[in-house]
């Protein structure tokens, strides 16, 4: 019994792990060190 135990928590261990990495940036490009213009034309504007 306490085997399956074992095996169940490694296994939820293994899950887990690989859904936070999956849910770290929603599958979107993670950031980097070149600044990019945020929503040109929306929020920002070339006259400010």
């Amino acid at each position: 019994m306490m085997k399956y135990v074992i095996l169940l928590i490694l296994v939820f261990s293994v899950f887990s792990v690989q859904s936070q990495e999956s849910l770290l940036y929603l599958k979107q490009k993670p950031p980097s060190t070149t600044p990019e213009v945020f929503a040109p034309g929306i929020i920002s504007m070339e006259s400010m």
